[in-house]
C-alpha cells in the first residue's frame, strides 16, 4: 500500500501575497514559505516555525496502482 500526501503551496499565513508558495527544505524535510519563513510539517502539514498558526490545506488523494487522484474532497 502507497500513501500520499498532497498540500496547498500556498502559505496560510498571508496568502495573498504573490511570495507566499511553499517549497520543500530537503535540508529540514520541512515546507517553507520564503516570503514569511514559516515552517511546516511534511507528515502532517502542521506549522513548525514562523509567524504561521494555522496548517497547509490538505487535498485527498487515491491512488489504484496506476493513477494518483488528488482532490478537495468536492
Amino acid at each position: 500500500l502507497q500513501n500520499f500526501l498532497a498540500y496547498e503551496m500556498t502559505c496560510p499565513y498571508d496568502p495573498e501575497k504573490e511570495c507566499a508558495r511553499v517549497e520543500v527544505d530537503p535540508t529540514t524535510f520541512t515546507l517553507i514559505d520564503s516570503c514569511c519563513m514559516s515552517r511546516y510539517n511534511l507528515i502532517d502539514g502542521m506549522p513548525v516555525g514562523g509567524p504561521s498558526s494555522r496548517p497547509l490545506l490538505q487535498y485527498f488523494t487515491e491512488f489504484d496502482g496506476n493513477y494518483l487522484q488528488v482532490n478537495n474532497g468536492n
